[in-house]
């Protein structure tokens, strides 16, 4: 098994579910974006047909992994029986007769009160269908963006199920975890650590409209332990189905594939770990509107009582659905980007940070590339919104992560990191934004895109442009695997080495006494250059050299 791995917006939700009653109708789609993410207590006490993705693709012999996989999938949302009254204006949907629903759902309420609300009005038989689901929805929308599902105060816990593709969405490989109601079927219960996986003693009740929950004591549930759970409901054939509670903000990957978290925490061993969470959507609108989910690990102590006034640097990870587990949907291989976090801060050797894994999708070629480049003979130009990706970065997912984390939000806590073209949008981030980003660092980055069937300005020649590159007090991480002869080296040793040769002409010349002893000298050491001899172009080959990374950006 798997070393355990590792989202709530500061921001008040005014008037939230007004404005969602009003543009809320009977029917609507919902797109969603790529996804990503990892764990480890006790394994569950159940079996389940495992399919691990771990196919690296076809990889260019320029190590160009272009065919890594994005999320296009769009989730539609199952036709509703339709209600007389969904033919009310919104004005009069907006009091519905002086319904319970006719109150926000907005920051004067807390998660429990809300929780209430929402039950009042689903009990109300005056409040239309199309009232009903804005509540459901104003509700989950709500307690995602604050503290996250399941509900923990006072030593209860509330858990929400809601049967509705748009919330039960794909976080696993595993086909259990794929949305269909004729898996979905009651009785709906809860098992978890906290009950010895006891199928039959906790069952959700059913409140109308796919919308079951359950308000439980749960002994530790505010302290420090570390409860995994899922739900179990039933098949066609009567049979139990295992799943992990979709709504869960907090989770993690084993053998079985995802589990839900009740809170982060110590693990059955005593032993405190990170963990994962996610956010559902962050949209961009520099991107045309694209829609993305967003992996975040946090560090073993985050969810500590006595932590929550710590806060923690950043590291912005590219091609997030390969961060965490190969169980994350869309996967290519792993990292095990929190399995090496955690080690790293267990050991004394990096200091506890935040990961956000940013999925890449279908448009990868696209946004990962500051200028347009050819790469097939007698192929069309392909990429060049580098610009773009990196603007939503910084003013779009940046923003939110730290409303809603407890960030260093500076420079100097910031840092970028990627492999391949991964690598390099993250140095094209580090010269695009060296107000924002002080450690940048690239794996096997592609830093001749721009040059293969085309003649456009590459990354390390903008750098080169740069007067005073040492004035920007930046630290560079970069590694290859592969090796000589040049030009014709693989895994983009050559581009790499000449790049780091480069920096050093232009005064970013501080390297590591020895840079395979640790912690490095000197303490300002601006560049960190590795050669992994033949090591291949693969999430396998980075996860073995992530460590270096983290101990360069997050020294304690």
């Amino acid at each position: 098994m798997k070393h355990p791995r590792p989202l709530g917006v500061k921001s008040p939700f005014a008037r939230l579910f007004v404005l969602v009653l009003v543009f809320t109708t009977a029917a609507c789609s919902r797109a969603d974006g790529p996804n990503v993410d990892a764990g480890p207590e006790t394994d569950l006490p159940f079996g389940a047909d495992q399919t691990l993705i771990d196919d690296e693709g076809t990889l260019d012999g320029r190590g160009i992994d272009a065919t890594r996989p994005g999320d296009s999938r769009t989730d539609g949302v199952a036709p509703r029986d339709a209600d007389p009254r969904d033919l009310v204006s919104s004005d009069l949907l907006a009091t519905d007769l002086g319904s319970p629903c006719s109150n926000d759902l907005n920051g004067t309420l807390d998660d429990r009160q809300a929780y209430s609300q929402t039950l009042r009005c689903l009990a109300d038989p005056l409040a239309s269908t199309t009232t009903k689901r804005a509540t459901i929805d104003a509700f989950v929308t709500l307690v995602e963006a604050r503290g996250g599902f399941p509900i923990v105060e006072g030593g209860h816990v509330i858990f929400v199920y809601v049967d509705d593709p748009r919330w039960d969405v794909d976080d696993d490989t595993l086909h259990d975890e794929d949305y269909d109601p004729a898996q979905r079927k009651p009785p709906l219960r809860v098992a978890g650590s906290f009950n010895q996986w006891n199928t039959q003693g906790l069952t959700l009740m059913h409140a109308g409209l796919g919308f079951y929950h359950l308000d439980t004591a749960i002994s530790g549930a505010t302290s420090t332990a570390r409860y995994r759970y899922k739900f179990i409901a039933k098949d066609a054939q009567g049979q139990d189905v295992w799943f992990s509670d979709p709504l869960s903000r907090r989770f993690g990957y084993d053998t079985f594939g995802r589990y839900a978290l009740i809170r982060g925490g110590i693990d059955t061993s005593g032993k405190a770990i990170g963990h994962l969470e996610w956010i559902r959507n962050i949209p961009s609108k520099v991107l045309g509107g694209v829609n993305r989910k967003i992996y975040i690990y946090v560090p073993r102590n985050y969810d500590s009582p006595t932590a929550k006034t710590t806060h923690y640097p950043v590291l912005y990870l590219q091609d997030g659905n390969n961060a965490f587990d190969p169980h994350q949907p869309n996967s290519n291989g792993t990292w095990d980007a929190d399995g090496v976090a955690d080690h790293e801060i267990d050991t004394g050797m990096a200091k506890e940070m935040i990961i956000v894994a940013i999925p890449n999708n279908a448009h990868r070629m696209e946004e990962y590339t500051p200028v347009a480049d050819i790469i097939t003979s007698g192929g069309q130009p392909v990429g060049g919104k580098g610009d773009l990706y990196v603007d939503y970065l910084v003013k779009e997912l940046k923003p939110v992560i730290d409303a809603r984390y407890r960030t260093f939000a500076d420079k100097d806590h910031t840092a970028i990191l990627g492999s391949s073209l991964g690598g390099l949008i993250a140095f094209h981030a580090g010269l695009r934004y060296p107000a924002v980003f002080k450690y940048v660092g690239g794996m096997s980055s592609t830093l001749a895109w721009g040059t293969f069937g085309l003649h456009n300005t590459t990354t390390p020649q903008s750098y080169a442009a740069i007067a005073n590159l040492s004035g920007r007090h930046q630290v560079y991480y970069l590694d290859s695997g592969g090796g000589p002869p040049c030009p014709s080296g693989t895994d983009n040793y050559c581009e790499t080495l000449s790049f780091r040769d480069q920096l050093i002409a232009q005064g970013i010349s501080t390297l590591p006494q020895d840079p395979n002893v640790w912690p490095i000298q000197p303490p300002n050491v601006n560049l960190y250059y590795h050669h992994e001899a033949d090591a291949q172009h693969n999430e396998a080959a980075w996860h073995q050299r992530l460590y270096r990374a983290l101990r360069v950006f997050f020294r304690p």
